[in-house]
């Protein structure tokens, strides 16, 4: 598919609020702080980080600006790295907030269904009553 005009024209929209509420979005400057507090957390050089994931020391320094994102192989070697989740180092959220953060929608969901089972179970009797 072609696109009628290219991409470096194309006039994007902020989404509204409603549209987002309890969406999760990439930053990659962030992402890049991220990468740049556990290295420095673990007192190891841009340039020996470099070495170790086996890219340049131009392109480490540019993941941590957020001027470059990591490709997904390169985001799991951090994270294997670094001891950290993959939700920590792209997103921000530990682990143990987004399991909380699903647990509580899990709860959520089940108080709605009880309240379907309790509304279908009300219009069955009014059905049975009326017939």
């Amino acid at each position: 598919m072609c696109w009628p005009y290219p991409a470096w024209e194309m006039k994007l929209r902020p989404l509204p609020a409603e549209e987002t509420e309890g969406v999760m979005f990439y930053d990659p400057a962030a992402t890049g702080e991220r990468i740049q507090n556990l290295r420095k957390d673990r007192e190891v050089t841009q340039e020996q980080l470099a070495i170790d994931l086996n890219i340049s020391d131009r392109y480490m320094r540019n993941l941590e600006k957020g001027e470059k994102v990591p490709s997904v192989d390169l985001f799991v070697e951090l994270r294997e790295r670094f001891g950290s989740s993959l939700d920590y180092i792209v997103l921000g959220v530990s682990a143990s907030q987004r399991e909380q953060e699903l647990q509580d929608q899990l709860q959520m969901l089940r108080k709605e269904l009880k309240e379907m089972q309790r509304r279908i179970l009300v219009m069955l009797e009014m059905l049975g009553e009326s017939a």
